[in-house]
């Protein structure tokens, strides 16, 4: 088996602590003495990969900021687009480099993101991925716009995808979260699940679904060598491997995602849900100096890397983040007030970010 972990991500919704020269992959948001990067590695270790047969894919403008952290483990070669094009781009780049280093075509392939928390994390690392892409399931919490949603057949504990669907719009997302509410225990070809975004396949089941999806590409990743496939890079669809494949693959199928906990970690409302899973009312303090909250106060995530003292009354659902010179009030649970500062900061405050 192989094991190809993904940090090529900017993370920008992470700001202040995730910024161009410290990518959210080399971040620690929880407060660990390991970052994100560090943490996967680890978990993926633990899983019983050999570090000879991990694979770092990222972008070439991040691999002086990841190599530390990769050599320092000993684990195989960085895989460096030559310009960040997404998650689909990138593993065809990374399976293409596995292809020029004689890999069986029926091995097999696991994508774990870097950006991923999870616990108690035991995959059936044993299932025949000859035919198959396989894409691990989540009973969904909320309406999510920003995972990707899949309805399945029936069948066993792996069933076959009916349809996927990647970050529906915030009325599709209710319909789709409604499945579970309306109907907890109903029928399961019924539900909708969320993608984890952690994907497994073989070269040989991820080129049939590439060939009926995109000929010419195909042609190009099965027939050329790496340095060429690498100098017709920029050619490629900017796109993710959910909406370029998972969302098209007629051999999709998928799997329970067997782990106590699962967050995507890309918002400060996914930190706080990771910190406190069952009490979404906890008021939560990471890093230094102290934290004060008021009875009244309700879900407030504090972090802070100076010594001082943060307080916090009469307020709700509120991430208070302070980074060396910069200062984070926002509501944690409204996504686009993030997004709008985010497009703020990239019009007018660029030397911020």
């Amino acid at each position: 088996m192989k094991a190809l972990l993904l940090a090529g991500g900017k993370g920008t919704r992470l700001w202040p602590i995730s910024k161009s020269q410290t990518p959210k992959q080399v971040v620690s948001p929880f407060g660990y003495p390991q970052n994100l990067l560090q943490l996967t590695i680890v978990r993926t270790l633990g899983l019983g990969f050999d570090p000879k047969d991990l694979f770092l894919v990222t972008a070439q403008n991040q691999e002086d900021i990841l190599k530390e952290y990769w050599d320092s483990s000993h684990l195989n070669e960085i895989i460096s687009e030559p310009e960040a094009k997404n998650t689909a781009p990138a593993i065809l780049l990374a399976t293409k480099k596995l292809m020029e280093l004689g890999m069986d075509n029926e091995e097999g392939i696991y994508v774990f993101p870097s950006d991923h928390y999870i616990t108690d994390y035991h995959p059936n690392l044993s299932i025949n991925l000859r035919d198959e892409i396989l894409c691990f399931r989540i009973i969904p919490t909320r309406a999510e716009t920003g995972y990707g949603y899949m309805n399945l057949h029936t069948g066993g504990v792996i069933r076959k995808v009916r349809c996927f669907t990647e970050k529906p719009n915030q009325e599709t997302a209710e319909q789709y979260y409604q499945s579970w509410v309306n109907d907890p225990e109903g029928a399961q070809e019924e539900k909708y699940f969320w993608n984890s975004g952690i994907y497994a396949f073989s070269l040989n089941s991820l080129g049939c679904a590439l060939e009926k999806i995109d000929p010419a590409v195909y042609q190009l990743w099965k027939n050329s060598s790496y340095a060429e496939f690498l100098a017709q890079y920029s050619q490629l669809l900017t796109i993710p491997f959910d909406k370029y494949i998972a969302e098209k693959a007629y051999n999709l199928h998928s799997a329970p995602l067997e782990a106590s906990l699962w967050r995507d970690v890309g918002t400060w409302q996914s930190v706080y849900e990771a910190l406190s899973p069952t009490e979404p009312q906890e008021n939560i303090h990471i890093g230094l100096g102290q934290a004060i909250f008021t009875s009244d106060t309700k879900s407030c995530l504090v972090k802070s890397d100076k010594n001082i003292n943060v307080a916090c009354a009469g307020v709700q659902n509120l991430a208070v983040i302070i980074d060396g010179d910069n200062i984070l009030i926002v509501d944690k649970d409204n996504p686009q007030a993030m997004q709008d500062l985010i497009t703020q900061l990239q019009n007018n405050y660029k030397d911020l970010i």
